[in-house]
């Protein structure tokens, strides 16, 4: 039978005493040795340990680049309460204009970590809102010092009267002055941001009134969109027939009419058309043989 020597391995004849190779006694006991293998729970708990920290990690890489996709300032997840006061509309307007500013502070709180608590006066207020009958000029709203927010509710560049605003431009004002308000800045590059720095603003109703045309006369309404092209709703009626075009003055001199909006010798019109910005709303009363009667009328022209 073959043995080795435990002390250098080398082999040893049976029955021998000494290791030819290094001298050992081969007949003293040696310890037995065992080759096992790591224990695999010592195994297991480290790939868990490993697989539970790369889980901690992602999940803090991957929330960074959430809140800087959505553009959120503050890194803090605490919730934010802004006391909000809203002063009184001034005289005439519509106290539903009010909600403008209701749906303003829902839309934010929608969308980030803010809570606006509406409170009933100034004194108790981080921030007031106050209406702008009409700012002159191309204001349109504006933020003081985060503390007060000041909106303005029409003008009168249409037709040379006051307008109110549509509601939807109030509220989009609103918007983007609260946004300012938690620390959004301007945005220069985006139009569909509520944050883009300017918008186009309609109004609720652009003519509204009634008027005496007498026979063989012409009056003319603008339409006063601030768009390229604009939807609008127009309406007509009169106490006479009554030619209505609809159009805008090319190179000046030559009158382009929208034939969709036209009405001739009608006492009732109601249209709903396409316009492009400075077009004309033109009445007509046809004269015959200067012996026809004047026509009593009410015209109402509104953007939809």
């Amino acid at each position: 039978m073959v043995k080795y020597c435990s002390d250098c391995g080398n082999e040893v004849q049976s029955g021998a005493t000494f290791c030819p190779s290094c001298g050992h006694n081969l007949k003293q006991s040696s310890p037995k040795t065992e080759r096992t293998e790591p224990p695999k729970q010592n195994f297991i708990t480290t790939v868990i340990i490993v697989l539970v920290f790369i889980g901690i990690i992602s999940t803090i890489f991957i929330g960074f680049l959430y809140i800087n996709e959505i553009g959120f300032q503050d890194l803090t997840t605490s919730t934010k309460t802004v006391s909000i006061y809203i002063d009184t509309l001034p005289n005439g307007v519509d106290p539903i204009y009010l909600n403008a500013v209701r749906e303003a502070k829902a839309f934010w709180e929608k969308r980030q970590d803010v809570i606006f608590e509406e409170v009933s006066s100034q004194n108790e207020a981080d921030v007031t809102v106050k209406w702008i009958k009409e700012f002159g000029g191309k204001t349109l709203a504006h933020v003081i010092n985060e503390k007060y927010v000041e909106i303005g509710l029409g003008d009168s560049n249409c037709l040379g009267k006051w307008k109110v605003y549509k509601y939807k431009t109030v509220s989009d004002l609103a918007i983007h002055e609260l946004g300012h308000v938690i620390g959004y800045d301007d945005d220069y590059e985006n139009n569909n941001n509520v944050m883009y720095y300017t918008t186009s603003t309609s109004y609720e109703t652009d003519v509204e009134e009634n008027g005496i045309l007498p026979d063989g006369e012409i009056k003319l309404y603008p339409v006063c969109t601030k768009k390229p092209a604009a939807t609008y709703s127009i309406e007509v009626t009169s106490s006479e027939p009554l030619n209505i075009y609809v159009g805008a003055l090319v190179n000046g001199n030559e009158f382009s009419n929208f034939p969709d909006c036209k009405g001739d010798k009608v006492e009732i019109h109601k249209k709903t058309c396409t316009v492009t910005y400075g077009s004309d709303v033109v009445l007509s009363n046809p004269t015959t043989f200067g012996l026809g009667a004047s026509a009593r009328y009410f015209i109402k022209i509104k953007e939809i």
